[in-house]
């Protein structure tokens, strides 16, 4: 099923969500390749206002020097005090360094 098939079933056996559908649009699905850049930016999102959760995720992607997305070996060289700077609470930091180890593991 594609997206366009999809939209139609949801308007189509749930009438709120179709006008929603008409009057705002379809949602932007941006599909993401990266899953490890996914999976990060999920636990950085999780629990927060939109507004608050771009602001700390352009944080920690400020960390690093990089030019493309910081790979799992980056984020575990980081101090976790850094990581905590970029306004990630420590349990979101130990979620995140726990992915890149196992990322990294494979």
């Amino acid at each position: 099923m594609n997206h366009k098939m999809a939209l139609r079933h949801l308007s189509n056996a749930d009438q709120k969500m179709g006008k929603l559908i008409d009057k705002f649009g379809p949602p932007n699905f941006n599909l993401m390749n990266n899953y490890y850049e996914s999976l990060v930016r999920s636990i950085v999102y999780q629990q927060l206002s939109g507004k608050a959760a771009s602001i700390i995720y352009e944080r920690f992607l400020d960390l690093f020097v990089f030019d493309i997305y910081p790979k799992p070996k980056d984020v575990l060289a980081v101090s976790i005090e850094t990581l905590r700077s970029s306004g990630l609470s420590y349990q979101k930091v130990n979620y995140i360094r726990d992915l890149s180890e196992k990322w990294q593991d494979g």
